[in-house]
């Protein structure tokens, strides 16, 4: 049986991509992390090691935090408006 991997930098960022031009994002932000759930897993284990998380998790992370500000202030100014 095989483990799972998680995807490529490449195809993280073809999805991130794919997903700011429908209206799923949420679901895709979603599908990306249950795929990337090992090297979350991984992540954890560097840190105790104090080694440096992936390239691919600091990447996936800030996307998330930009796509929740972005969230934050489209609510904002429906507000004002």
């Amino acid at each position: 049986m095989k483990n799972k991997v998680a995807p490529s930098l490449p195809l993280v960022k073809v999805m991130l991509v794919l997903s700011r031009f429908c209206f799923l994002e949420g679901y895709f932000i979603f599908f990306i992390l249950f795929q990337c759930i090992p090297q979350i897993k991984n992540l954890y284990i560097e840190k105790a090691h104090g080694s440096q998380p992936s390239a691919q998790i600091k990447f996936l992370f800030s996307y998330m935090v930009n796509v929740q500000e972005i969230h934050l202030e489209a609510l904002v100014l429906q507000f004002e408006n």
